[in-house]
């Protein structure tokens, strides 16, 4: 197991002129891709990618960060179980990737969605004070912006920049005139993010990685470097945290459920009353993981190389 940690958090040195032809390469192969599941029915491209996904993914080296991650939070579940839902999120993944071309056709999705609580969304909206949308890589989580515009809710969405450039423009494609800005994850995405809270907008994250600046957190009972931005903007600008879940229930069929939202009282607002409201979205995440473990994203290092050691010990 150390060794199999050890492996796999090796980090090795990059050839940058070869990194670039790489994403070239992936760019020649993404683009064609993504024209041809463009064409096909939404039902036949999610399948498809699905299925190929359940197939190839366990040759990636991804697949052994999900069973070691799946192994650290669920140490009561047998090897077989915990297979199983490695292979069951790689199937949601592919199908994520075969509905993304075809997430501009909001009405074909909206039809396909039971959607809970919206009446939650609507009275934070109605109260005019903006607020910030919190999810997490379940299910179908590119559709939380589409279900918030469907509300009359302009989000503006907070996403990491893909590793390959030549697909910045692929990601931007979700984007409609309904909706708000994309704002990729920078230095200065800081500053954005707090002037549309500022003038009452709606910010969308998704707050289930690891972020190396966050606070430390408990994660399926283990320190985990955790954003605490969402609780930071209400405590200093007084705006609601709406916690927003999306699960695929059958095919591309999906449930959207809206939680009541979070307020939290400006003048208590100090290091341990953020850190409270972080863990307690993190404790909320959880139980939504373990509800459907199969289609949240394992394959993220979430946890720091050093739990998995301490957790053998």
């Amino acid at each position: 197991m150390s060794e199999n940690v050890k492996q796999i958090y090796e980090k090795h040195s990059k050839n940058r002129p070869l990194k670039q032809v790489a994403y070239f390469l992936q760019a020649l192969f993404g683009f064609p891709l993504i024209i041809f599941l463009r064409i096909l029915p939404v039902d036949i491209a999610s399948y498809i990618c699905g299925k190929t996904a359940r197939l190839v993914g366990p040759l990636l080296k991804e697949h052994k960060v999900a069973l070691l991650n799946l192994e650290l939070a669920f140490p009561d579940k047998s090897s077989k179980e915990l297979r199983r839902i490695a292979l069951n999120e790689w199937e949601n993944l592919g199908r994520v990737i075969g509905e993304f071309p075809h997430i501009s056709q909001h009405e074909l999705f909206l039809s396909r969605m039971e959607i809970i609580g919206q009446e939650y969304a609507l009275d934070v909206l109605n109260k005019g004070n903006g607020g910030v949308f919190v999810s997490v890589h379940m299910g179908n989580w590119e559709l939380c912006s589409l279900v918030a515009n469907s509300l009359g809710i302009k989000l503006n969405t907070v996403y990491r920049s893909p590793n390959n450039p030549f697909f910045e423009k692929i990601f931007r494609f979700r984007t409609s005139e309904n909706s708000g800005e994309v704002i990729p994850k920078s230095a200065h995405s800081g500053s954005r993010i707090i002037r549309i809270i500022k003038d009452k907008g709606f910010v969308g994250m998704l707050i289930d990685q690891k972020l190396r600046e966050g606070l430390e957190l408990k994660f399926f009972g283990k320190p985990a470097m955790t954003t605490h931005s969402p609780a930071l903007l209400a405590y200093r600008y007084g705006c609601p945290i709406i916690m927003v879940k999306i699960e695929r229930t059958k095919g591309v069929h999906f449930k959207v459920t809206m939680y009541p939202p979070i307020y939290a009282n400006q003048e208590e607002k100090n290091e341990e009353n953020i850190k409270h409201l972080s863990q307690k979205l993190n404790d909320n995440i959880e139980e939504w993981i373990k509800e459907n473990p199969s289609q949240w994203l394992w394959i993220h290092k979430r946890w720091n190389q050093e739990v998995f050691s301490s957790d053998k010990k």
